[in-house]
């Protein structure tokens, strides 16, 4: 809600600084829990780690024009998260070049046909959550290590993802597209 309330009130370059200072704020917060300069918050209390993340994510395509996509900046990137787990910094300065890495790196993925005909990834982002926190409640989570863990609830909402992208997606885009149609059939008439 912020980025589109900085959009709404702000021109693009001081909605870009908003946005920066508040990645810089919560990165400096999260790094003085990694520092050991504030007490450590439960994770179920401080939900600022994934907001560091999204604020990031935000960045990355906000300075999109201004981020080289190529393979010495993907390497600088994965060479600096190699530092920084190294480090023992991962909460606190890891979002950005992962951010960077991830979706610039998507630009050299050959996955164009993929989701070409059946584009799971809303159910995923919807259901996989709830799937998640499911099989947390069943003690999944403490039974196999998180790859496994995450694996698993890819498994288990991906045939979610697809009834719903199959059965309640496709059928309401199309109900849509018909109806915007008929919109403008009505209004050439």
């Amino acid at each position: 809600m912020f980025i589109g309330l900085a959009f709404g009130i702000f021109r693009l370059e001081l909605a870009r600084v908003a946005v920066l200072f508040l990645f810089v704020l919560g990165s400096a917060a999260v790094f003085a829990v990694d520092a050991g300069w504030l007490a450590s918050p439960t994770p179920y209390d401080w939900p600022l780690i994934p907001v560091v993340t999204f604020l990031a994510g935000s960045l990355v395509y906000l300075f999109r024009e201004r981020i080289p996509a190529t393979p010495i900046t993907l390497g600088v990137c994965a060479v600096t998260m190699l530092v920084i787990a190294g480090k023992g910094f991962v909460s606190s300065l890891i979002h950005l070049p992962l951010c960077v890495l991830v979706l610039a790196g998507s630009l050299y993925v050959p996955l164009a046909a993929v989701g070409s005909r059946y584009d799971i990834s809303y159910g995923v982002y919807i259901y996989g959550w709830p799937v998640q926190q499911f099989l947390a409640a069943q003690g999944v989570h403490t039974a196999v290590p998180p790859l496994v863990f995450a694996g698993a609830s890819l498994l288990a909402v991906a045939p979610l993802a697809w009834l719903s992208c199959r059965y309640v997606e496709g059928p309401a885009q199309r109900w849509r597209r018909s109806r915007d149609t008929q919109r403008r059939l009505a209004e050439l008439a």
